[in-house]
């Protein structure tokens, strides 16, 4: 009986502190988890996203961006939002240091495959999220008041 309660009290436990630090981490900017939680998804959960993002059949997309000093081509997928300006909205849970946020505005664009299409993006800024707090959807709103994710990349269509 004993084993038990610590067997089923472990399935419990340890996803809840799993979750409570994924949560912490983003909330409160603590790189390393945000590092670890970058390099899981770059490993694990980024390949299997990459399957169907950029399709009709996935809400993910994929920008395509330029690396820095290497020059090589990449492909992140990323959750993007139509604003009311003309503009796209990608939120930043990791901040504006992640690989493909400094490669995008150092390059002054990307290219994003949405849904099949393909639209050219230029003029990247990093802004407040608050500012464009109103012009995202209702499911997203819910999970930024989770994370509390504090930036957004916006960038203009072309």
């Amino acid at each position: 009986m004993a084993i038990a309660l610590i067997v089923v009290g472990a399935i419990v436990l340890v996803p809840l502190v799993l979750f409570t630090l994924l949560v912490a981490g983003i909330r409160l900017q603590i790189r390393p988890i945000l590092n670890a939680i970058r390099r899981f998804n770059h490993a694990v959960t980024n390949p299997r996203i990459m399957a169907t993002a950029g399709t009709t059949a996935s809400s993910p997309a994929i920008i395509r961006h330029t690396g820095g000093r290497s020059g090589h081509a990449y492909e992140t997928p990323v959750e993007v939002f139509d604003a009311a300006d003309g503009t796209v909205v990608i939120l930043l849970p990791y901040g504006q240091t992640a690989d493909w946020v400094r490669n995008v505005t150092a390059h002054g664009g990307a290219e994003l495959l949405r849904a099949g299409e393909h639209l050219g993006l230029t003029n990247p800024r990093v802004v407040p999220t608050a500012g464009v707090r109103s012009q995202l959807p209702a499911k997203e709103l819910r999970m930024l008041r989770l994370f509390n994710v504090p930036e957004c990349l916006q960038l203009t269509r072309t």
